[in-house]
């Protein structure tokens, strides 16, 4: 085998291993947008729950206040 042809060898056998990494990197990149996409959902959510809850106890104290 001539040094061109082991140059060509590992040229297009970096170039597979290039390959499969970028496909490979995309694919965690996917995933993390979907990670990122349920996260922003669910601080969504939270934040509704927390408004809620500061509105249940807003109410509670003005109830109290009557009472007094």
């Amino acid at each position: 085998m001539t040094n061109e042809e082991l140059y060509e060898l590992m040229k297009d056998g970096f170039a597979q291993v290039n390959q499969r990494l970028d496909q490979g990197l995309e694919n965690v990149n996917q995933r993390l947008d979907r990670v990122e996409q349920r996260l922003d959902t669910m601080d969504d959510r939270l934040r509704a729950i927390e408004s809620g809850v500061s509105e249940l106890k807003g109410k509670q104290s003005a109830i109290a206040g009557v009472r007094s």
